[in-house]
C-alpha cells in the first residue's frame, strides 16, 4: 500500500465501513521481516452527497430527472418527496422509492403542485440525507379532441364545434383557416376567445373548405387540439321573383326582377302556361346562365304566363316564387279607308280597314260629325264583323263621318275617322240603301220636279227613323 517508509507510524482515514488487516514488513539490503497482522473494523455512515434536477419552473408535465453524486460507503439510495422542506426525516415526507443503485431517478406524471425531494444514502453503518429540492409542477393543459356535427359536405354553413374538457385548462380559443393548420400564424383568424364552454356555434359561412382547431391556455401554457376540415356546399340562397308587370298587363313590356340569390353563380328563367312547381318539359328556358337579377320581356301576345328563376352554384340550385303574369293586348292600329268620289255623286261607295292586330271583331259607326268618341250622336250601323269591307248604296244627300272600333277580350281600338260628302247633281239618280254584301236592293229612276222634293223629303225622314233605331241599339248593347 506504502512503501519506503522509515518513520514507524502511518495515518489512516476516510475508510468506508468494513473489516480491514494490516501488517508492516521490514527491508533491508539481506532480505525482509513480516510484522503480525491486525484486524481493524471500520463501522460508519455513508458519505456525504449532494442532488439536483431537470425540472422547468414551473414544470409543464410534471416528468424530470432528479440526479445526485456518489455517497462513500453507500450500499443504495432512497427517494422521498414532501410537501415540505425535507431538512430532516420527521415523519411528513414520504418514500418515493427505495434501492436505487443508480446516481439518477426519472420522476413522471406528477400532478400540478409544490414539491420538495431528497436523496438519502444508506449503508449497514446508518444514513446520510441529501440536500432538498423544490420542484413546481403545473401541467399545461391537456389533451383536446375536436369534433363538429357538422354534415359532409355542410350545407348551410351552421354548426358547432365541440371538444372535451382539457385538463387544467382555464379557457379555450377557436381559430379558423383556409389551409390545414399545423401552428397558430397569421394564416389563421381567431373566432373565439376566452371561452369557458367546450363548443363554439358557427354560422354564416359561404361555400368553401375550412379548417378549425381548438386552443387551451393556462398559466403553464397552452395545447393545440387536432385540426379537423368541414366542406361547407351551400346551394344557392333564396329568391323571391317580382315584375313590373301590371295587372293586365296591357302591352307586353315589362321586366321579371329578382333579389340577388347568397352563394349563387348564375340564374336561369323558365315560363310556362301553368303553374310551375319543378322544371320539366313544360318550362321552357329563357335565359340561361345569366348573371343579371332582372329580365327584360318584350312583345307578349295576349295569354297566361307563369314565371320562375333557378340561382346555380357548383352545390346546387333554388327556385324561386312562381309569378303569373297576365297578358291582355287591346287591338293593334289599323286604318280606315274609302273608295267614294270627292264629293261622292251616287251614295254607292266601300269602306275598308286594315287588319287590326288581335282583333276578334270589328264595329262600324257614323255620324253627321267627326268621331271621338261613342255618343248619342253616333250610330252603330252594324258590329260583329269579322271581314275587312263594308258597302253602302244609293244614300241620300249628307256629310258622313266613319269610324271602325275593332274589338278583343282585353279592350278596343278606334280607327281614323273618315268624312265622305253624298252630293248628287241635277240629274236622274239613283237613291237606296244597304249594308254587307247585299246588293239586291236597287234605286228607282226618279225625274226632276216634285217627284225629287218628296223623295228627299222621305230620305230625310227615313234617315231621321234610322238614326234614332240604331241610337237604341247602341244604348241597348251598352
Amino acid at each position: 500500500m506504502v512503501g519506503g517508509l522509515t518513520s514507524y507510524s502511518y495515518p489512516i482515514s476516510n475508510l468506508y465501513s468494513g473489516n480491514y488487516y494490516y501488517v508492516v514488513v521490514a527491508y533491508n539490503d539481506t532480505g525482509f521481516c513480516m510484522s503480525n497482522c491486525i484486524n481493524v473494523f471500520v463501522d460508519r455512515n455513508p458519505g456525504p452527497l449532494t442532488m439536483y434536477h431537470d425540472a422547468e419552473n414551473p414544470d409543464p408535465d410534471g416528468t424530470f430527472n432528479l440526479y445526485w453524486n456518489e455517497s462513500l460507503g453507500r450500499d443504495n439510495f432512497s427517494i422521498f418527496i414532501s410537501s415540505y422542506p425535507i431538512i430532516e426525516l420527521n415523519g411528513s415526507e414520504t418514500e418515493f422509492d427505495t434501492g436505487i443503485e443508480d446516481l439518477t431517478y426519472l420522476i413522471s406524471n406528477l400532478p400540478n403542485g409544490y414539491y420538495y425531494f431528497a436523496v438519502m444514502a444508506v449503508n449497514e453503518s446508518g444514513k446520510t440525507l441529501s440536500n432538498y429540492e423544490f420542484v413546481n409542477i403545473f401541467h399545461k393543459p391537456g389533451d383536446i379532441n375536436l369534433t363538429s356535427n357538422a354534415t359532409n359536405p355542410d350545407f348551410d354553413g351552421i354548426f358547432d364545434l365541440i371538444w372535451n374538457q382539457s385538463i387544467g385548462a382555464d379557457n379555450y380559443s377557436v381559430f379558423v383557416s383556409k389551409s390545414f393548420i399545423l401552428d397558430i400564424n397569421d394564416n389563421c383568424e381567431m373566432i373565439g376567445s376566452d371561452l369557458i364552454e367546450t363548443n363554439f356555434s358557427v354560422s354564416g359561412l359561404g361555400s368553401d373548405l375550412y379548417y378549425y382547431v381548438v386552443v387551451a391556455y393556462n398559466y403553464a401554457g397552452n395545447t393545440t387540439s387536432n385540426c379537423i376540415e368541414i366542406f361547407v356546399q351551400i346551394p344557392p340562397g333564396d329568391i323571391n321573383l317580382t315584375s313590373t308587370a301590371t295587372n293586365p298587363d296591357f302591352d307586353g313590356d315589362f321586366d321579371l326582377i329578382w333579389n340577388q340569390s347568397l352563394g349563387a353563380d348564375n340564374y336561369s328563367v323558365y315560363v310556362s302556361d301553368s303553374y310551375i312547381t319543378e322544371i320539366d318539359i313544360n318550362c321552357v328556358e329563357i335565359a340561361h346562365e345569366i348573371e343579371e337579377t332582372v329580365l327584360s320581356i318584350t312583345s307578349l301576345p295576349t295569354g297566361s304566363y307563369y314565371y320562375i328563376v333557378k340561382a346555380t352554384n357548383n352545390t346546387g340550385e333554388t327556385l324561386s316564387n312562381c309569378i303569373n303574369v297576365l297578358v291582355m293586348i287591346p287591338p293593334g292600329q289599323f286604318e280606315l279607308i274609302h273608295d267614294a268620289d270627292n264629293p261622292d255623286k251616287d251614295g254607292t261607295f266601300t269602306i275598308n280597314w286594315s287588319m287590326s292586330l288581335g282583333a276578334v271583331n270589328y264595329s262600324i259607326y257614323v255620324s253627321n260629325e267627326t268621331i271621338t268618341e261613342i255618343n248619342e250622336n253616333v250610330i252603330l250601323i252594324e258590329d260583329g264583323l269579322t271581314n275587312f269591307s263594308y258597302s253602302f248604296y244609293n244614300l241620300p244627300e249628307n256629310r258622313y263621318f266613319y269610324v271602325v272600333i275593332a274589338y278583343n277580350d282585353t279592350g278596343h281600338r278606334f280607327s281614323n275617322c273618315i268624312e265622305i260628302l253624298v252630293d248628287y247633281p241635277n240629274i236622274p239618280f239613283v237613291v237606296g240603301g244597304g249594308g254587307g254584301d247585299n246588293d239586291d236592293d236597287n234605286g228607282a229612276l226618279i225625274s226632276f220636279g216634285l217627284l225629287y222634293l218628296a223623295f228627299v223629303f222621305c230620305s230625310i225622314i227615313s234617315l231621321i227613323l234610322l238614326i234614332k233605331r240604331k241610337l237604341s241599339l247602341a244604348k241597348n248593347k251598352k
